[in-house]
């Protein structure tokens, strides 16, 4: 059969139309599947931030630095109640950890200190904060802070010589990550110092002939950008000449003959996207933007002579911190580049004091007006501190909008991130975007390709986790463990260690430093010896801590006297009026109110515990078999005697040698309790509980089974209130008692009613300006702050 051209250009027509339709098809079930795995990746690895504002930067050893913590959603910077312990770290120079604590977190806010010892040498260190479930990510993404801490009961440290800074690292990053033959680009730079620190240079791109193709500067800290259209015949080498006049080479990044580009410009209130492709043959692309995990734009582009241009309103991005991400035709990733928006809703901070000035010990009074961008009244939780101004401030504190929008999302240190806040400078923030590499998001990850979730949110309060093993090193299943902190109040915890030997005890109402005993229920299995090994929280891997030198010039010598002798005086003034622990315990037993309480120094003692239960706890049943004591109580709700022995207890800690209980002196036990029905304890099941309560909760001399396991615990720090003489009458004022604060003020629990609030406090013997720094944070995830100053004379 004959077909007539007529019908074969209606065939070709018709094949055409369907490998399109075939094409199209398969487009949208490409972006539907990335589509759907990132909101499943987004569904189950919610991103937790932390923002961690200090009383100030600078401490000397002897003094507490003062925190507040803001833990917040990722994705709406709102308040996140999903984490219920944070870690806090101070650490050297080198990454060591020289000092650790955990802080309790409710409704995502929490409040700590760390006294400064004076074992720590003078230097610059930082301040690092995460939760568990932060540690799923890397540890660039915690928080951190350069502080420094100066001990000046020890020597003056020598001073830093700017000359012997002589070793740069520079980074040049192409827009969209690739150079393309023939296809001009921006290409952006950083050179930083062996310390971190942006510098002043005169650059230049040189030829294979040595031939000066461009000369480059940093507009500031080191950061800048230039274009160029880049030959892959040609031979690229940077060269940059420092300060000092002293040249430094350096590679440049690598030409592709073919590949894809990505530009992204501002014009008027519109974000324009550019993609070149130099392919043997065009084909469809994928643009996908996400900010904070929130889908932006997300759909299959069509090349047209190897370009693209899209333009979308910027009405459309959230505040902070943009992905823009090229997906060439199979949905690999290709392209991506960063975008920054500077947030329209915050929160605006007035604040009114009585006086411009003030004098010694006189009162201040703080009003504070907080607003959000339409000049409503906003109520946030706000923190604030107040503290003398002087020389030794090295380092300042961000921002928590400058933190949160910005630094908490780029890899990499952003120096003085709050001046990208400043009005205009558009150009410089892109520059930031283009050398701060974005690793919070791995396509690999959202693709299904990445590493599990290794780390779980303490949801509930603080954990403690670890392995058993048996003597010859297999996991120990199904193994029932009792944890017990010895105290007054009888802190026992009960788990099962799972198939491969592990285990989760929730610890309630454990604060500050404690001893805990651990040991397997020997009721049981009263042969085996078993093996326990904690998992340590704290993160043992730091991540790249840059060297900062500090600069103590004989100048600041007289400056340093005053303030360790403030220090000084105020700990011996003061040091019996700072209240130890703001944190409310449950004095109550695990097991509630006893069926029957005896406190022993209400009845005639005995000398021996046997006549002790015999003569006064008629819930308690002796019983002598083969030489050996047993200990029966009854059953009040059904009426009998349990047929075996009750859980027995000495502060908490379980005893399973009844025979060591009854040798124990009655005379140390000042109270005993009895639970006289079966008790449900996590997974253990108890036929009645027999307690004894030492006068100190010590332990009083027992000595626990070999075979459990002893070790000192650091539980939650228990918060401590900021003291703050008050000066309210002549005679106060009039006293020679000295008053050498430096910081007046600590608040980190300020909260605002219809946008207002109030705070007073007194000014201290010390003369000179003081600054005032507030932070704020509201449930809709508003941010503001506020700096200061006033006088003291």
């Amino acid at each position: 059969m004959r077909i007539s051209n007529t019908q074969f250009r209606c065939i070709r027509t018709t094949i055409t139309a369907l490998v399109i339709l075939f094409a199209c098809l398969a487009s949208n079930a490409q972006v539907d599947s990335l589509n759907a795995k990132f909101s499943a990746y987004r569904g189950i690895r919610s991103i937790e931030k932390i923002f961690v504002h200090m009383d100030r930067t600078t401490h000397v050893c002897g003094e507490t630095l003062w925190f507040k913590l803001y833990c917040v959603n990722g994705a709406t910077h709102r308040p996140m109640d999903l984490s219920k312990v944070a870690y806090i770290e101070v650490l050297s120079d080198n990454g060591e950890s020289v000092l650790q604590s955990k802080v309790e977190l409710a409704q995502g806010r929490g409040c700590g200190s760390v006294q400064i010892p004076i074992s720590l040498n003078t230097g610059n260190y930082t301040l690092r904060a995460y939760t568990q479930w932060m540690k799923n990510e890397d540890p660039e993404f915690f928080f951190h802070q350069p502080i420094t801490i100066i001990n000046t009961f020890r020597g003056r440290e020598p001073a830093y010589k700017p000359e012997d800074v002589v070793t740069l690292d520079a980074q040049f990053m192409p827009e969209g990550g690739n150079l393309v033959d023939g296809i001009e680009s921006i290409v952006g730079f950083r050179v930083v110092n062996q310390f971190g620190k942006g510098v002043n240079f005169r650059g230049s791109i040189m030829s294979g002939k040595g031939d000066t193709i461009l000369v480059f500067q940093p507009a500031q800290f080191g950061i800048g950008a230039f274009r160029l259209t880049p030959k892959i015949s040609e031979s690229y080498r940077v060269v940059i000449e420092d300060g000092g006049g002293k040249s430094h080479a350096f590679p440049f990044p690598k030409v592709f003959e073919s590949g894809y580009t990505l530009a992204v410009t501002r014009s008027e209130s519109n974000v324009k996207i550019k993609v070149h492709a130099k392919l043997p043959q065009f084909r469809n692309v994928h643009v996908f933007i996400h900010t904070r995990n929130q889908i932006v734009y997300s759909r299959s582009e069509e090349l047209s002579n190897g370009e693209l241009t899209l333009t979308i309103p910027e009405r459309h991005f959230d505040a902070g911190v943009s992905h823009i991400t090229l997906f060439d035709a199979q949905m690999k990733p290709v392209c991506e580049r960063l975008l920054f928006k500077r947030a329209e809703k915050k929160l605006n901070i007035t604040v009114h004091g009585s006086d411009a000035s003030y004098r010694n010990r006189q009162k201040i009074t703080l009003s504070f007006n907080v607003a959000d961008e339409l000049a409503g009244p906003s109520d946030a939780d706000m923190s604030l501190a107040v503290y003398k101004i002087d020389s030794l401030a090295f380092f300042r504190q961000p921002s928590i909008d400058a933190y949160l929008l910005m630094s908490s999302d780029l890899q990499g240190t952003i120096e003085s991130p709050d001046t990208y806040f400043e009005s205009g400078g558009e150009e410089i923030v892109d520059q930031v975007m283009l050398t701060h590499g974005w690793r919070r998001f791995r396509w690999n990850d959202i693709l299904g390709r990445g590493k599990p979730l290794s780390f779980q949110p303490e949801v509930l309060g603080l954990s403690l986790t670890g392995k058993v093993t048996t003597a010859s090193g297999s996991p120990a299943s199904a193994l029932r463990l009792f944890l017990s902190v010895p105290s007054k109040n009888s802190l026992f915890f009960t788990a099962n260690t799972l198939p491969d030997g592990t285990f989760n005890f929730l610890l309630k109402n454990v604060y500050g430093d404690r001893r805990i005993i651990l040991q397997s229920d020997m009721t049981r299995d009263s042969v085996n010896v078993y093996s326990f090994q904690l998992t340590d929280p704290f993160v043992k891997v730091a991540n790249k801590i840059y060297s900062y030198p500090l600069a103590l010039m004989p100048t600041l010598e007289k400056l340093l006297i005053t303030r360790s002798m403030n220090m000084q005086v105020e700990d011996i003034f003061r040091k019996d009026k700072t209240p130890v622990s703001k944190s409310v315990i449950d004095s109550t037993a695990f097991y509630g109110k006893a069926d029957e309480t005896y406190l022993l120094d209400d009845y005639t003692r005995f000398t021996v515990m046997d006549e002790v239960l015999r003569e006064y706890v008629p819930g308690v049943i002796v019983k002598v078999r083969r030489k050996q004591f047993l200990l029966g109580v009854r059953d009040i709700v059904n009426h009998g005697t349990f047929d075996d022995e009750p859980l027995r207890l000495v502060d908490g800690v379980p005893f399973f040698d009844t025979d060591k209980i009854m040798q124990f002196d009655p005379l140390k036990v000042k109270k005993l309790e009895v639970v006289s029905k079966a008790f449900f304890h996590g997974p253990a099941v108890f036929p009645g509980i027999v307690s004894f309560t030492t006068y100190e909760g010590d332990l009083a001399g027992i000595v626990p089974d070999p075979r459990s396991l002893t070790i000192d615990f650091a539980g939650l720090q228990a918060e401590r209130e900021f003291y703050q003489p008050r000066y309210d009458d002549e005679a106060d004022r009039l006293s020679r008692e000295p008053d050498s604060r430096t910081l007046l003020l600590w608040a980190p629990d300020i909260k605002t009613s219809n946008g207002k609030a109030s705070v007073d406090f007194y000014s201290s013997d010390e003369s000179g300006y003081f600054q005032i720094e507030a932070t704020c944070l509201s449930a809709a995830g508003r941010m503001g702050s506020f700096r200061g100053t006033f006088l003291v004379k």
